[in-house]
Parts: C-alpha cells; sequence; structure tokens
C-alpha cells in the first residue's frame, strides 16, 4: 500500500467499492428470497412509488376553442318587430273632393297598452271637439277613438277605441326602475326606428332625476315609445328628445280608471294580435 501513488489508491478504492456493492446486491437478493411474502410485497411498493416520483408520468393538455356569437343585434332586432305592430298614426278624417272619400291627416304616433284598444297619444294634438281616428301601420282601415284623459303636464292623452270586437296587438309598460344611464333604448315611428340609449339628467334640489336619448330626429317626436331590448315601454318621447319614465305613464293612466298590461312577462302577448 505505501508503494502505491495517489491514483492507484483513487481506483483502489473504486474497485473495492465496486465488489462491495455486487457483494451487497447479492446478499439482498439472497434475503429476498427467503423472506415472507408480506414483506417483499412492501418492498415492492415502496420502489414503485419511487420510481413515479422521479419519473412523473407526463399529462396531455387539450385546448379547446370556444367560439363567442354576439347576438345582441339579433335582440334589438327581435324586439322591434315585436313592438312594431302595436304602432298607431293618430289624425282626423276629412272628406276628399268627392263626397264618398275621405282623407286621413296624422297629427301624431300612438301605442295600444291593452288588447282591448285602450291607447296612449300626445295631448296637444288632440284639441277641439273632433273626432279621432287611428291607423295602424301598413293597413289602410281607420279605428274610430275616443278621448278618456289627457294631461297637459305630461302631454298624454289615453284614448279608447270605440265600437271595438276584435283584440289589438299591444305593448307592456315597464314600472318603477326600468329606465336607467347607459340603457340601449329603441324609439319607434311610423316611419324609422333609431336605436340609441338613455342619458339621465342629476337631479337638483327637491327634483327628480330626468332622463333623454340622443338621436337625429326630423319632424314631430312626441309620443313616439321607447321600448328596450325586450321590447317593453320605459317611456314616451316628449320636447327636446326627454323621455317620460313608464312608471309616470303608469300612474296617469290609472288615474284615468282605465286597466293596463304592466310589465307582462308573456312573451308572446307582446306586439301580436289576440284571438
Amino acid at each position: 500500500m505505501n508503494n502505491l501513488n495517489n491514483q492507484q489508491l483513487i481506483l483502489l478504492a473504486i474497485l473495492v467499492s465496486f465488489v462491495t456493492s455486487i457483494a451487497t446486491g447479492i446478499f439482498t437478493v439472497a434475503l429476498l428470497d427467503q423472506a415472507p411474502p408480506s414483506v417483499t410485497s412492501t418492498i415492492n411498493r415502496v420502489v414503485e412509488r419511487t420510481i413515479e416520483v422521479i419519473t412523473p408520468t407526463e399529462k396531455e393538455t387539450i385546448v379547446r376553442e370556444k367560439i363567442v356569437v354576439d347576438r345582441s343585434g339579433e335582440v334589438v332586432v327581435s324586439a322591434i318587430e315585436s313592438a312594431t305592430p302595436a304602432l298607431l298614426e293618430v289624425g282626423t278624417l276629412v272628406r276628399g273632393e268627392a263626397s264618398s272619400t275621405k282623407i286621413f291627416i296624422k297629427k301624431s304616433i300612438g301605442f295600444f297598452i291593452s288588447p282591448e284598444g285602450t291607447l296612449i297619444a300626445p295631448s296637444d294634438t288632440l284639441t277641439g271637439d273632433d273626432i279621432f281616428y287611428a291607423r295602424q301601420i301598413g293597413k289602410d282601415t281607420f279605428i274610430e277613438l275616443s278621448l278618456v284623459a289627457r294631461s297637459q303636464e305630461k302631454n298624454l292623452a289615453v284614448l279608447t277605441a270605440t265600437g271595438n270586437t276584435v283584440k289589438f296587438p299591444y305593448l307592456s309598460i315597464a314600472g318603477s326602475g326600468s329606465i336607467s344611464a347607459g340603457q340601449t333604448a329603441i324609439v319607434l315611428d311610423s316611419k324609422e326606428v333609431s336605436v340609441t340609449f338613455i342619458s339621465q339628467i342629476l337631479a337638483s334640489s327637491g327634483k327628480d332625476a330626468s332622463y333623454k336619448v340622443y338621436f337625429e330626429n326630423s319632424g314631430d317626436i312626441e309620443g313616439r315609445p321607447v321600448v328596450n331590448v325586450e321590447g317593453k315601454v320605459i317611456g314616451v318621447l316628449s320636447k327636446e328628445n326627454m323621455v317620460i319614465p313608464g312608471a309616470d305613464i303608469i300612474a296617469f293612466i290609472e288615474l284615468s280608471g282605465k286597466s293596463i298590461e304592466k310589465d307582462s312577462t308573456n312573451s308572446e302577448s307582446k306586439g301580436k294580435s289576440e284571438s
């Protein structure tokens, strides 16, 4: 040993370690062969768990693509289609050059609020002792109306069809809390439809908050119903694009003694004729 250099000593140590490892392995295998089955099973489980920790199983990552479709436009179209049949042109009839002909003079826009023929229209266009008539959009037949009540403050009038024997398409009116700033608003008319939003004017001392809509309009705007994306009336336009909220309209109608459909949940009844 004294004659060995450092390199030879290292090689000798490696050789002794190798031989010792082989001897240990042989001795261990011999012991396992003589050991009871329960001990062998336990050792095997320990070895298997150790191997799993050292070499974890690779997991496959699956990426699923989900296509999100924006259907907001379809909702607006559906609301317009369901609400439009309840619109009316309100005015008077005058004789034409021939005694048998009558000319309809449109004065405002109105809309049915019940299947029995109760409707809302601006009051300032319904003046005098004239007999008023209504014409449904796209139809040439006229409906005779009688005035039930009017409000100069709100510029609203409640009328009802006289001698009526049919059911009319109507709009339900959404009550308190149904109108808010930023809300999508659909302004209906007999010739055009505008999609805009509600803007809130903050309340001053002693006054309630008020609302208006922004859109390019031509001609008279008063009396146009403003509906939400569900096709329910949230207000009626007055001067300077201001909106009379649905809750105020309901209160006025109830004072007139007429019953209406308020915030109906039956989507099939909105804007459709009842049999």
